[in-house]
């Protein structure tokens, strides 16, 4: 299958992660024509780890790749290549356990196992656009891709930029948390290939914060706060969203000052931009900027309902980046974007 008879190719990093998950079935639905051309997971040390499994996938003794016709993993589970004998994969499916197979043929699920050298050859062969590749290390992503999305860990952004950059392709960060030289990294490495970079990837989230700011414009003397709410398990507090709209304010009162929660006993500053963060069972993700004045209150809110949000954004965003110039974008250079 030819280029022009799909959208693009994807490499998806941190692929057996939640968000991974929820990416790969997006894909396999057929969204934008696009294609899972390779899975990795090199958050955290290893893909097994993403899933919470605690033990490390190796991929058996050097054995780094393997491919698989067959676009999600959908039960959850990494594949294993620890079996000693063959390079085979685990059974990939959400109504069976994982089992190490021989062989599995099935209407969208095919496993194909060899030798170590012919699974690692194997890779070099991407004239079937419905294979997925799934490594356990960058340097074994042999097949070709268009695009990179991250899903993982922000703790990974020094070795995906440069593998990007080796590589000549873009990136679409969607993780959170960087430090500030990580955010640095990002920045240089902009100047080579084009990097998409945001807090969140919502279109609607993207429309709260323009209005954030026409608000915080429009009512100079309103107290702002910005309360988020996710889910009890998100370990940054508070969210990389919440910081973007409290960037949206400062952007038009320049003296802003972010205050992270409250306590003791003091009045609120003038200045003071109040950020508050919940963590509720399951909540996918839900902001709020409440523009409060003595005479009325505009309070902006935004809920998403599904991750899923997250995922078309991203895969929105690599689209974007296929033929964008080296630099670094955000959701508001794609809002503007003419032919959108």
């Amino acid at each position: 299958m030819s280029e022009k008879d799909f959208g693009i190719r994807i490499l998806l990093n941190g692929a057996f992660g939640q968000m991974g998950r929820v990416v790969s079935s997006l894909i396999e639905s057929g969204y934008m024509d696009t294609v899972l051309a390779a899975c990795v997971d090199v958050s955290l040390g290893s893909s097994a780890n993403a899933l919470g499994s605690g033990k490390t996938s190796d991929f058996g003794g050097g054995r780094n790749c393997a491919s698989v016709s067959c676009n999600s993993a959908l039960s959850g589970k990494a594949p294993d290549f620890s079996n000693g004998r063959k390079t085979c994969l685990t059974e990939v499916r959400a109504d069976a356990s994982v089992k190490p197979v021989e062989s599995f043929n099935e209407a969208h699920s095919r496993i194909e196992c060899g030798t170590a050298d012919a699974a690692v050859e194997s890779v070099e062969d991407d004239s079937d656009p419905a294979r997925t590749f799934f490594c356990s290390r960058l340097e074994d992503v042999l097949v070709d891709f268009d695009v990179i999305i991250d899903f993982s860990h922000h703790s990974v952004t020094s070795e995906l930029l440069k593998f990007a950059i080796e590589r000549k392709k873009p990136l679409v960060i969607a993780t959170t948390g960087q430090t500030e030289d990580e955010i640095a990294l990002i920045h240089e490495a902009s100047r080579k290939i084009p990097v998409f970079f945001a807090s969140n990837y919502s279109i609607g989230v993207a429309t709260l914060i323009r209005l954030a700011k026409i608000a915080a414009s429009a009512l100079p003397d309103a107290d702002i706060e910005i309360v988020e709410t996710h889910h009890n398990r998100k370990i940054d507090a508070p969210s990389g969203t919440a910081l973007t709209l409290f960037d949206a304010v400062k952007s038009v009162r320049t003296g802003a000052v972010a205050k992270l929660g409250r306590s003791g006993h003091a009045r609120r500053e003038r200045d003071e931009v109040g950020i508050h963060s919940l963590r509720l069972a399951n909540v996918v993700g839900i902001h709020e900027v409440f523009v409060t004045t003595a005479a009325e209150q505009l309070v902006l809110r935004h809920e998403a309902y599904s991750r899923e949000v997250f995922a078309r954004g991203a895969l929105d965003a690599a689209m974007f980046l296929k033929d964008s110039e080296p630099g670094l974008y955000s959701m508001s250079d794609m809002l503007e974007r003419p032919e959108r």
